[in-house]
């Protein structure tokens, strides 16, 4: 496993950061990451903005590329864990944004078991893992109680199937005639949108002291 605080942020080759964690992560293995998001392609002028660097703005990836990213690579479908807006309160640098948004958010990327099949399943956790107890909260769109079957869809069954996760659960599998893998997919990109989640639940924050915006203004008028 693989933990990381805004570190893929500053690497101009995000997908080489990705496919190089996906080699050298065992099959079931995890990269379990934070980084900044926004919900648009930034301006040439915003992406080569030192100011905005230094604050984790322009190094930020457009979420969809990070989906794309990371299954071009081999990982599957990003599990959003948590996400906030993360609001820039710099008047000095807003109009380069052009209207760009930003989050904050929390990813499980997870290198599957080849033998495993992304089949439909009822998961019944255990309530066994020391550190949650009785619920297990294995991503924003998934939280399971202890001892009460949870259906979930075949890219989530194999996700929990793969990692260190499955000796906590028992599985029952689910017929698969009716599945309609299209929209499954579909519904595994849309819970992976760190905005829609953000707006959902009203998490916002800004993480930046009055001193500290009144520094970066006073640097940018420099």
């Amino acid at each position: 496993m693989f933990r990381s605080n805004c570190v893929v942020n500053l690497s101009p080759d995000k997908k080489t950061v990705l496919q190089e964690a996906f080699r050298v992560l065992k099959p079931g293995g995890e990269l379990y990451f934070a980084d900044i998001y926004t919900d648009r392609p930034l301006s040439e002028a915003a992406r080569k903005s030192d100011l905005m660097w230094g604050e984790c703005i322009s190094g930020a990836l457009v979420w969809k590329d990070l989906v794309m990213y990371a299954e071009e690579v081999g990982f599957e479908t990003p599990r959003l864990v948590t996400s906030y807006i993360y609001d820039v309160p710099f008047d000095c640098v807003k109009q380069l944004l052009e209207g760009a948004r930003f989050s904050s958010a929390t990813y499980r990327l997870v290198k599957k078991k080849a033998d495993i099949k992304p089949v439909p399943v009822k998961a019944i956790y255990k309530g066994s893992l020391t550190e949650c107890g009785h619920t297990f909260e294995l991503d924003a769109s998934h939280t399971f109680e202890a001892g009460i079957p949870l259906e979930v869809a075949g890219d989530v069954a194999a996700v929990l199937k793969s990692t260190r996760f499955a000796v906590h659960f028992d599985f029952e599998e689910l017929p698969v005639a009716d599945v309609d893998t299209d929209k499954e997919y579909e519904k595994s990109v849309e819970q992976a949108d760190p905005f829609a989640y953000a707006v959902r639940t009203g998490a916002t924050k800004n993480i930046f002291t009055d001193e500290q915006k009144k520094a970066v203004e006073a640097l940018a008028e420099k």
